[in-house]
């Protein structure tokens, strides 16, 4: 039964994302293929895990178009199935260099971190800054791009001393950001994960924090952020606020940052 909650939720692949990395970054590192199994094993692993805990913490009740898992196997079977593959991760990395067990801590520290400012938010419905909201995301996002490349970076043949970590934030930034429109602005994402899943949580996406700093209904948006309970959003009220985050030009605005945030990423690739 530990096993069953992470076997369901792997059944619907996910698109491969960090498989992708882990295939880039072999290009500069070329770490033998023995120990880039178990680098890409650490990363399913904590990735899928992370997702359980994610869930539940958000009440989110989909994910990847299916019931989330927590809904299927309870609250309390899928938090110890996550933290067992957590430990399954952590066990995994005691067959790399010594160091890579303190790497793996540093960096599941971060991800924690990131998490609890992010959850602290919703909560206690504290407007974050443009720039306390980027540091949750280089923690909650960058976190596990960053094990990935500090693994790979540890056990490398060539290029050991090509740290990456910006460069991971940076992809970490774009990914979370993508993902934020994505929840306000697309079917496919409705259909994954439900309709504008963001305000039913409460959370602090960048194009809410940006709609609040300029939109001419911030006292709207700040009045129904207090009075907004956990996923009790009614579609109707959705469908407003998103009108008025559109309003505002926030998601146009994200997708500047996103642009920003390309360019940024092409000009670090040509320094490397």
């Amino acid at each position: 039964i530990l096993w069953k909650p992470y076997e369901y939720l792997t059944s619907t692949p996910s698109k491969g994302f960090r498989n992708h990395l882990i295939d880039a970054l072999q290009e500069w590192y070329k770490v033998p293929q023995a120990s880039l199994a178990v680098i890409s094993g650490v990363a399913s692993l904590l990735h899928e895990a992370s997702l359980m805990l994610d869930d539940i913490q958000d009440d989110s009740p989909l994910r990847r178009g299916k019931p989330a898992v927590h809904t299927i196997f309870g609250v309390g079977q899928t938090i110890n199935s996550a933290c067992f593959q957590i430990n399954n991760a952590l066990r995994l990395c005691l067959q790399l260099s010594p160091s890579a067990l303190l790497i793996f801590s540093d960096q599941i520290a971060q991800l924690f971190t990131g998490q609890a400012h992010d959850l602290q938010w919703a909560r206690h419905k504290s407007i974050p800054t443009e720039e306390d909201y980027f540091r949750m995301v280089d923690g909650k996002n960058g976190a596990l791009l960053i094990l990935i490349s500090r693994l790979m970076q540890n056990e490398a043949t060539q290029n050991r001393t090509l740290d990456l970590t910006h460069f991971m934030n940076l992809i970490g930034r774009s990914h979370q950001l993508r993902d934020d429109y994505q929840n306000l602005a697309s079917q496919d994402y409705t259909t994954q994960r439900g309709f504008c899943q963001d305000l039913d949580e409460g959370k602090f996406s960048f194009p809410l924090i940006r709609a609040i700093q300029s939109s001419t209904d911030a006292t709207v948006l700040l009045e129904w952020l207090q009075q907004q309970g956990e996923n009790n959003t009614s579609p109707e009220m959705k469908t407003f606020i998103l009108g008025m985050i559109e309003r505002s030009g926030s998601l146009e605005a994200t997708r500047s940052v996103l642009r920003d945030l390309s360019v940024e990423m092409m000009r670090q690739l040509e320094k490397i």
